[in-house]
């Protein structure tokens, strides 16, 4: 049996980022064991990741950087062989480290004004960031393995339990009461018509007048909606949603949802507000997902059960594994931390 990879996650306070970075971690488990070792940063404001980047070309002690700008403790790093982190609070020092131990380094998002040359590579969701070979495209990863989930690779008929993922403002939509209260009634008349129920969760964006409003309204109607609310529940709830829904409706704002639900392979509905505009970044990832046949999008005032299953049934989930797909781009890009495993 291949040796352990002992692996460096960084980790900031946002759980999203905190996900890609595991999911990129489970990607490598599943072709090799891995021992991986959490270390929770915080960017210093005083070290902007301008200046960072500024810094990072000149002879600067490294070691003393890393523990004034973020806090950590270099003797805790020791033996690690590849470091991982997502989030722009990480990538400095997700580049320090790597200086340090002369580990290779995976990042996932934006480089900002770093180098690429300074990550071994740097995965994006976004196709039109890949200006420089160590950067690559690929789809937001989870950490959940779609092989334990039952699989749904289209709509042939109505689906019995439906995943609502709930957000709040972000990425330049805005959610107002209104929009909330429409979904909800939808949500009526989907299981008037159908008989179909619903398993709804919030995310910590989510408003608490707007959880409220979704505890009331599965309080009333227990019958045929569950509510996983993370005020109560906390984070890593969401499993058994998708273990049980067919389908997933997703609030547009968060990336990350809609992505996850995609990487599980179910087909999925973004819902948009009526106000506000996608960020133009998103919406160009958003087009691609729309493109491939994994996605659709739908105004939330315009949800009826016909222009649901009308999206749904034209969808096309991924019938391939796409943790598989990442790890097999791994191997590809970084061969050194695979070694002599077989191709597969």
């Amino acid at each position: 049996m291949r040796d352990v990879l002992k692996i460096l996650l960084f980790a900031d306070n946002r759980p999203g980022h905190v996900q890609l970075a595991e999911g990129v971690i489970a990607a490598i488990s599943h072709c090799r064991p891995v021992d991986v070792l959490r270390v929770d940063v915080a960017r210093s404001v005083l070290f902007p990741n301008r200046l960072l980047a500024r810094l990072l070309t000149t002879a600067i002690n490294k070691k003393w950087l890393l523990s004034v700008a973020y806090n950590v403790d270099v003797n805790r790093l020791e033996g690690r062989e590849l470091i991982v982190s997502s989030g722009g609070n990480t990538l400095g020092a997700n580049i320090l480290a790597a200086r340090l131990l002369g580990a290779v380094n995976i990042f996932y998002g934006s480089l900002r004004q770093f180098d690429p040359l300074d990550i071994a590579l740097a995965l994006t969701s976004y196709e039109h960031h890949t200006t420089h070979p160590n950067i690559v495209a690929a789809l937001k990863p989870s950490s959940l393995d779609p092989d334990e989930f039952p699989a749904y690779t289209s709509v042939d008929e109505v689906p019995r339990t439906l995943g609502v993922l709930i957000g709040g403002d972000g990425s330049g939509l805005f959610y107002t009461q209104e929009d909330w209260i429409g979904l909800l009634n939808f949500c009526q008349c989907f299981h008037d018509a159908f008989a179909s129920k619903f398993i709804v969760a919030n995310s910590r964006r989510t408003p608490h007048k707007t959880s409220d409003l979704i505890a009331q309204f599965a309080a009333r109607n227990g019958a045929f909606v569950e509510f996983i609310d993370v005020r109560t529940a906390g984070p890593g709830t969401l499993p058994p949603l998708f273990a049980q829904s067919e389908v997933v409706l997703a609030s547009a704002d968060s990336s990350s949802m809609v992505s996850e639900a995609i990487w599980l392979r179910r087909p999925t509905l973004a819902l948009y507000p009526m106000n506000g505009r996608l960020e133009h970044a998103e919406a160009v990832y958003r087009a691609q997902l729309v493109t491939k046949g994994h996605l659709a999008e739908i105004s939330i005032e315009d949800l009826t059960p016909r222009s649901v299953l009308t999206h749904l049934t034209a969808l096309t989930p991924m019938r391939n594994n796409p943790r598989q797909s990442l790890a097999d781009l791994l191997r590809k890009r970084l061969p050194t931390l695979f070694g002599d495993l077989p191709s597969s």
